[in-house]
């Protein structure tokens, strides 16, 4: 990474606590000149960190839950329904993702179309236009 304010090079193992701290809060101060250095806001990579996180916290529970029952009805038993159930959770949570990416391209597509439509369309007479006929 270089540092545009001083064009200086920021080593990775010269300042691991930049690195750090720039993953961690977005945001860190350069070591040699003490800019502010502000890491790109990307909200689609963000999207789907969050969703993988929510299918690793999902998986853990059902972990957890299996080496509760797993006293119970068996540990291999309880792991491999806990397995299952996880799967189902991971494909249902795949499909409100894959429903998602769809509508908004359809959406996207759809409002192209749209606007594709008006530009090539029959076209408004040149001569009237921005004459107002409502007081007439």
């Amino acid at each position: 990474m270089q540092c545009p304010a001083c064009q200086a090079r920021i080593g990775l193992f010269r300042n691991p606590w930049f690195r750090v701290t720039y993953v961690l809060k977005r945001v860190g101060a350069c070591p040699y000149c003490r800019a502010a250095l502000h890491r790109a806001n990307e909200p689609i990579w963000l999207y789907f960190q969050d969703i993988l996180f929510a299918i690793f916290l999902i998986g853990v529970i059902f972990f957890l839950l299996a080496m509760i029952f797993g006293a119970v009805v068996g540990y291999r038993t309880a792991l491999v329904i806990c397995f299952w159930f996880w799967a189902i959770a991971v494909t249902v949570v795949g499909v409100i993702v894959m429903l998602n990416v769809f509508w908004a391209i359809t959406a996207r597509w759809c409002s192209n179309n749209s606007t594709r439509a008006k530009r090539g369309g029959q076209r408004e007479d040149q001569s009237e236009k921005g004459v107002d006929h409502r007081g007439q």
